[in-house]
């Protein structure tokens, strides 16, 4: 069947072709070859052969401007030529162009509103006028604007309500009611995703979906109107799935796949049929319970494995068609995730390449595309996540760090998409455990304040109860494992650091100790810390000489600089006077006595700030700066 409906093509091709290239200059010539012209253009996109759609739909454009200009009183023909720009704008939106999509639009909207105003009860102009705003707003959400694109579809959505549908006969009210909704499932899962408004976006799938049932039950074999009722109720189980409504969840899956099966039997092997049979595949094999790893039931599997299998046969038959590669990757990636939790590590990483390759073709022709950027670093923190569990801390960390790159893009694209702050939160985390992992405690400490700056987004972006609560919890988790962390590299944890020879990172971790903790006290406890690993480093068979002497200095002067540091801030004292009684702030009598500093005793700069110590008061110092973030 397959074939024969690209035999059927390929020959609606010729034909085409052989119109198009009709000579003639009258009007009706011109005409004809403009229409000839759209249809070729529809002929290829249908066959993915994109650039040669985008070359005969520009040339239909070309025609009908020149018949605009030389017959201005004839309205088929501004009407032509705004149908080419929208479509032409639809080709560029689903090859993630948004940029090339923005002036085609642009000047269809203009177009279609003149057009709309001069004949207001032509229902046609109506539903393309508000088509129009449904292209629009989703070129808006590709460049991560939100509630503008929000805006834009409520727009399109008024021009369809204000459609008198009882003036019309059946045919042209079931048009009308089945782009309105599109249109409102279009609203909500804009909300859903990435506005967190999930109480309008629940009455908004409420409303598309009885809108659709009834037009599918008045015309079941109208193709367009059982697929696009099946895409509603997955996207209307995606937002029962967010709350946790698992029954729910997947009984929308389910009658989408039912509604699905009928109209493919009807219609076999029509590609965007495909993809939506995969994409509700995808749905279920993801559907788990909260604190669940993922769907670990056979079924999910293998839902997960038939998404996968589609989505590949689609990008083998359509290699130009960006949008399916991405599609391809989010399977590919929540297969190997279901991999990954049942043990299978081989089949996971493999499958966790063919994403991340998937994806990389991809990046490098859609640029700062919201949709690829968030599957990738999805990706990323997977496998990154994965690489933590099995020891691999150094990879894990490098890889978080391309993650936390393309999730930073993601935030300056579109600041408004919650998901992305929720990601960040849960990388922040990740990387703290990697950290602490790797005895780099004062880093673990500082990643969880990070927690708190993208958790504080993601709450006050965050309307379902819920969501907020999950957001506090996680919240609330951080703030006791930072003093974990930081109580452990108080108490001596990190000279694990320069008993495996990393001194460099110890020296590091000294250093932000301070910083991270805003406390004067630190400096000292840097300093003994240092002082004792300078002792650490003098006798370490590892290091060969002149590298160990050099290392052991270099340690030494670090400690000598952090007590520098303490008695600025104002935390070492000459004596203990009386007001000493009530604290513990060392003084010089007890440096001197204290067995961390011994092997600073004798060094000129330790007795010279030490004279300091004794002739001088500390001076003034600014607040402390901000901790930077660790390198990885």
């Amino acid at each position: 069947m397959e074939k024969l409906r690209g035999d059927l093509l390929e020959a609606a091709l010729e034909f085409y072709a052989a119109l198009a290239q009709q000579a003639g200059e009258s009007e009706s010539a011109r005409a004809g070859r403009a229409d000839a012209l759209h249809r070729l253009g529809g002929a290829y996109w249908q066959l993915g052969r994109m650039a040669e759609a985008v070359k005969a739909y520009n040339g239909t454009l070309d025609v009908y401007r020149a018949l605009e200009r030389d017959y201005p009183d004839n309205a088929a023909y501004p009407y032509g030529a705004a149908k080419a720009l929208s479509t032409l704008g639809e080709i560029r939106n689903e090859g993630y162009d948004a940029g090339a999509a923005a002036p085609l639009l642009a000047e269809g909207l203009q177009r279609f509103r003149r057009l709309h105003l001069a004949s207001p009860g032509d229902v046609d102009l109506a539903a393309r006028f508000a088509y129009l705003h449904s292209l629009e707003g989703e070129r808006l959400r590709q460049l991560g604007q939100m509630s503008e694109a929000a805006e834009v579809f409520a727009r399109g959505i008024e021009v369809l309500r204000s459609v008198k549908l009882e003036s019309l006969d059946v045919a042209k009210s079931r048009d009308v009611r089945y782009q309105l909704s599109r249109a409102l499932s279009q609203l909500a899962r804009l909300q859903t995703h990435a506005l967190w408004q999930f109480k309008p976006a629940r009455e908004h799938y409420d409303e598309a979906i009885a809108i659709m049932r009834g037009v599918y039950q008045e015309a079941p074999e109208l193709g367009d109107c059982a697929f696009t009722l099946a895409q509603i109720l997955r996207n209307s189980g995606d937002l029962y799935g967010r709350e946790f409504y698992l029954e729910q969840a997947k009984a929308a899956y389910e009658e989408g796949l039912a509604v699905l099966a009928a109209l493919e039997q009807r219609h076999p092997d029509v590609p965007h049929y495909r993809q939506e049979r995969a994409e509700l595949h995808q749905s279920l094999g993801g559907l788990h319970a909260p604190f669940e790893p993922g769907n670990m039931t056979d079924d999910g599997l293998a839902h997960a494995e038939q998404a996968a299998a589609i989505g590949k046969q689609l990008v083998a038959r359509f290699p130009e068609q960006v949008d399916r590669r991405v599609a391809l990757a989010r399977y590919q990636s929540s297969l190997a995730h279901l991999y990954l939790i049942r043990g299978r590590t081989d089949e996971a990483q493999a499958v966790y390449t063919e994403a991340c390759d998937t994806l990389a073709a991809v990046g490098e022709t859609t640029g700062k595309h919201v949709d690829v950027l968030y599957t990738l670093a999805e990706i990323q923190y997977t496998v990154a996540d994965q690489l933590a569990d099995s020891g691999r801390t150094d990879s894990a960390l490098a890889l978080l760090e391309q993650c936390e790159q393309n999730l930073n893009r993601l935030t300056s694209t579109a600041p408004q998409l919650g998901e992305a702050y929720l990601s960040l939160a849960n990388l922040h985390i990740t990387r703290s455990e990697c950290f602490e992992a790797s005895s780099r405690f004062v880093d673990a400490a500082a990643e969880l304040d990070r927690v708190a700056a993208a958790g504080a987004k993601t709450q006050s972006m965050a309307t379902a109860p819920w969501m907020r609560s999950t957001m506090q919890a996680i919240l609330s988790l951080a703030k006791p494992l930072k003093w974990g962390y930081l109580k452990r590299a108080r108490e001596g944890a990190l000279l694990e650091l320069a008993k495996s020879g990393q001194f460099d990172q110890l020296q590091r971790q000294c250093r932000r100790l301070a910083e991270v903790t805003g406390e004067a006290s630190d400096h000292y406890i840097a300093a003994q810390t240092l002082a004792a690993s300078a002792g650490i480093a003098a006798a370490a068979e590892g290091l060969e000489e002149p590298k160990r002497q050099e290392t052991a200095e270099s340690l030494a002067a670090a400690a000598v600089d952090e007590l520098r540091l303490a008695w600025e801030a104002g935390y070492i004292r000459r004596t203990r006077g009386l007001g000493g009684l009530l604290r513990a702030q060392p003084t010089v009598k007890q440096m001197l006595e204290d067995e961390q500093l011994q092997r600073l005793a004798q060094r000129p700069d330790f007795q010279q700030l030490l004279e300091r110590i004794r002739a001088e008061n500390p001076p003034r110092r600014p607040t402390a700066p901000d901790a930077p973030a660790p390198s990885p």
